[in-house]
């Protein structure tokens, strides 16, 4: 596809300007899709890979300390492992 997302569209503009500022935390995230990791994981009858993929890059950012911050910070452990910086 094109790479692109809804995500994309939401947190562009916040993750180019460098601006984290908490307005729905990283950390409200991970526990609503741990939440939905729960129901998937009791209902059974099905796998949600890419849940486990997001929820990958999650754990990865919450490792880093950054649930305080934006859900836009997804993208610094990935600035890190990569060794750049997106920012205008």
């Amino acid at each position: 596809g094109t790479g692109n997302s809804k995500m994309l569209e939401l947190y562009k503009d916040q993750i180019l300007a460098g601006d984290f500022a908490p307005r729905f935390k990283l950390s409200h995230a991970f526990k609503d899709l741990n939440l939905a990791d729960g129901l998937v994981k009791d209902a059974g009858q099905f796998d949600f890979p890419v849940l486990e993929g997001i929820l990958n890059e999650f754990r990865r950012s919450m490792n880093a300390s950054l649930g305080e911050e934006n859900v836009a910070a997804l993208i610094k452990p990935i600035e890190n492992m990569l060794g750049v910086e997106v920012r205008t």
